[in-house]
């Protein structure tokens, strides 16, 4: 078989037994045109070799475990394992337990499997058989997330409720449109022929509107339907609201850094989180509104409706900016190029930034690090042939010997215990000081010694010794001299 006619084509399969959408490969044959065209075999890891020897493993071998984890039979065999009387996936889902959590590991691998495909922008299809061509029923993946639309419109007896799903030029209404669910949580949706991902809340807020497009509550059951069901949406959701009273809040009252590790580019990022009492906005978010949902005395629905100061916002990013924070392009900011460098500048500069921001500090790995204002006097005695490293470092105004740091930076470790339960991060500049000194210097009794050779070394990093030396005493190239 020509293997440069075929590729490998993905397609999404909706079949009525099975309460989600699984994932399937294909080989299929490459038209004249160069677009996939007919099923010629099943693709599955241990046989794709044999039709395309060089297919590409780093991409494709992880979209066959997958597609392998949420096939029906294969979920079906897992929940059925050590048991003595097997169930059907009819039976198993409907234990709402079960049903929760294998929905929940459904939606974590079907959220890879689509970003695989998004990210190497494979072929994926819908339902593909034998005698459909894959270009003909082809999917897409939108560029925008969808946010919820909501409508409430208020009588003398209930309320009618719409949702429609936002996009930069037009709000769709799911009832006109082909929709499918393809993960619950987070939301990512089939409209047509083009894929979604919704902002903020999970797909069965959705379902009632895939054949309705409008609900009615009735009176009775308003506080109970807007609390159970309503809330959560409001609060992730534009609202357009008739015949209720609707409260505007603009009033920021507070300021915080939240800070996040980004595994991906090895840092911490700190981001601005605004209060606006009891609803937050992050610099990373680009929601301009939200609104929640309030009862009254008599259960009657209000609308609270917050909405972002957005000149007010930019002048706390500025004083971030003054402090010497960069900012990434998407409302995260940064100080150096290590690791903890964030960290370590927000606590050396915490004084002065605590002045207009709320700061808690995270803890690594089970570490509660505290801000710190860290400062070192290094000496160096002659003593011998050896030169003895010691001096102070003070931490937050408590004196201790440097050399308790030095075992920390040796081993590149820059979180050190100041005894209270708390940590402190070390200042980079004292790992290229001390660094350089330390790989070649000796440890004995918690005293810390370097060879007199290394004179030159110490003169470079501009350590200073606390007795004189004779430049007698020391050859340029460091070695010792005895003196007459």
């Amino acid at each position: 078989m020509d293997s440069a006619k075929l590729t490998i084509v993905y397609s999404l399969t909706l079949q009525e037994s099975v309460p989600w959408v699984f994932p399937t490969a294909f080989l299929v044959d490459v038209d004249a045109h160069d677009r996939p065209s007919y099923v010629k075999a099943s693709a599955m890891k241990d046989t794709i070799g044999s039709y395309l020897p060089d297919y590409e493993r780093a991409i494709h071998d992880p979209l066959f475990v997958l597609c392998e984890e949420l096939h029906p039979q294969e979920v079906e065999a897992a929940l059925n394992k050590n048991k003595k009387k097997k169930e059907s996936l009819s039976t198993l889902f409907g234990d709402a337990q079960v049903s929760k959590s294998v929905q929940a590991l459904i939606d974590r691998r079907m959220t890879r499997f689509l970003d695989i495909i998004k990210e190497h922008n494979l072929p994926l299809c819908l339902n593909l058989k034998r005698k459909i061509k894959a270009c003909d029923t082809a999917l897409f993946f939108g560029q925008d997330v969808i946010v919820p639309h909501l409508q409430f419109q208020k009588s003398q007896t209930g309320i009618q409720y719409a949702m429609m799903l936002g996009l930069p030029e037009e709000a769709l209404v799911p009832a006109d449109h082909d929709v499918v669910l393809l993960a619950n949580q987070p939301a990512i949706l089939l409209i047509d022929k083009h894929i979604f991902k919704i902002d903020g809340i999970n797909a069965a807020k959705v379902k009632p509107f895939l054949k309705n497009k409008s609900i009615f509550i009735p009176d009775r059951l308003t506080k109970e339907y807007f609390t159970g069901f309503v809330k959560e949406v409001v609060g992730k959701a534009e609202i357009e609201a008739e015949g209720f009273e609707i409260t505007r809040v603009s009033t920021m009252q507070s300021a915080a850094l939240k800070f996040t590790h980004d595994f991906f580019h090895n840092r911490y990022y700190v981001e601005i989180v605004f209060d606006y009492g009891g609803v937050s906005f992050s610099t990373t978010e680009q929601t301009k509104r939200k609104n929640r949902i309030h009862f009254g005395n008599k259960d009657e629905v209000r609308i609270l409706e917050f909405i972002r100061q957005e000149d007010i916002e930019s002048t706390f990013a500025k004083k971030l900016a003054d402090v010497g924070f960069s900012e990434d392009g998407y409302g995260k900011y940064f100080y150096g190029n290590t690791p903890l460098g964030t960290l370590e500048w927000t606590g050396r500069n915490s004084a002065t930034i605590q002045e207009n921001f709320v700061v808690n500090f995270p803890e690594i790995e089970g570490n509660q690090v505290i801000p710190a204002t860290v400062n070192i006097v290094p000496e160096v005695t002659l003593n011998g042939d050896w030169f003895d490293l010691h001096g102070i470092v003070s931490i937050n105004g408590i004196v201790l010997p440097v050399q308790r740091l030095f075992p920390y930076i040796k081993q590149n470790n820059p979180l050190f215990p100041i005894g209270d339960g708390s940590w402190i991060i070390i200042p980079e500049e004292y790992f290229t000081l001390y660094e350089p000194v330390l790989a070649f210097a000796a440890e004995e009794n918690h005293c810390w010694r370097l060879a007199k050779v290394h004179f030159p070394l110490l003169q470079k990093q501009g350590i200073h010794t606390g007795t004189p030396i004779m430049q007698t005493e020391l050859t340029t190239e460091g070695e010792f001299t005895p003196s007459n």
